[in-house]
C-alpha cells in the first residue's frame, strides 16, 4: 500500500498529469479507483521489461497516455512505432533495482548542493571553482579510502530498504501478475 502512496505522490508531479487535471481528470482521479489504479498503472512501465507489448487503455486517461505514448513507447504508425522521445535503457530502472543500485540521481544532486555550498558564491571565479572542486575530490578521496579500509557506510534508512525490498520481489514475480486489458 505504501508504493501505491508513493506512486499517487510521485504522478501528481508529473506535468502530463497536471496538466489532466485541469481539464477536469482531477476529480475522476480522485473518485474513481479503478481510474486510479489504470494511472499508476503507467508508472509500473519503469519497472517492466525492455520491450513493451500493445495494451488498450481506458478512453478517460487518452491525455495522459498520449503523453507517455509519444515520450516513452512511441506511436504506432503504419504496422510500426515511431520513435520515441526517450529511449527505455534511459529510464528503466528494471536493472537497476535487481543489482541494488540507486534508480534516481540523489546523490549527484547532493554532490552538486555540497559543491554550491563549499564555492559559496552565486558567480565564482574560476580560481575558486578550482580550489572548491581541489576540496572536495580530497573529501571524495577520504570517503573511498575508508570504505575500503572497512569503515561502516552510512545505510539508507528502513523505509528505503522497505520499499526496495518491495520492488524487487514484485519484479520478481513479474510472469505471475495477470496482464490487464
Amino acid at each position: 500500500m505504501l508504493l501505491y502512496k508513493m506512486i499517487d505522490k510521485a504522478i501528481a508531479l508529473l506535468p502530463p498529469v497536471r496538466k489532466c487535471r485541469r481539464k477536469g481528470s482531477q476529480k475522476l482521479y480522485d473518485n474513481n479507483e479503478a481510474f486510479r489504479r489504470e494511472v499508476n498503472l503507467i508508472l509500473a512501465l519503469a519497472f517492466g521489461e525492455e520491450y513493451l507489448k500493445d495494451s488498450t487503455f481506458a478512453e478517460q486517461i487518452e491525455p495522459i497516455l498520449d503523453y507517455f505514448e509519444d515520450s516513452y513507447v512511441g506511436r504506432p504508425y503504419g504496422g510500426k512505432r515511431r520513435k520515441r522521445r526517450f529511449a527505455n535503457v534511459k529510464w528503466n530502472v528494471i536493472k537497476l533495482v535487481l543489482s541494488d543500485e540507486p534508480r534516481t540521481s540523489n546523490s549527484i544532486e547532493s554532490f552538486n548542493g555540497q559543491l554550491v555550498r563549499t564555492i559559496a558564491a552565486s558567480h565564482p571565479t574560476i580560481w575558486k571553482s578550482i580550489e572548491a572542486l581541489r576540496n572536495e575530490f580530497a573529501i571524495s578521496e577520504q570517503k573511498v579510502s575508508a570504505k575500503w579500509g572497512g569503515e561502516k557506510t552510512p545505510q539508507r534508512g528502513i523505509t528505503y530498504r522497505n520499499l526496495d525490498a518491495r520492488l524487487k520481489n514484485t519484479i520478481s514475480r513479474f510472469e505471475e501478475i495477470p496482464v490487464i486489458d
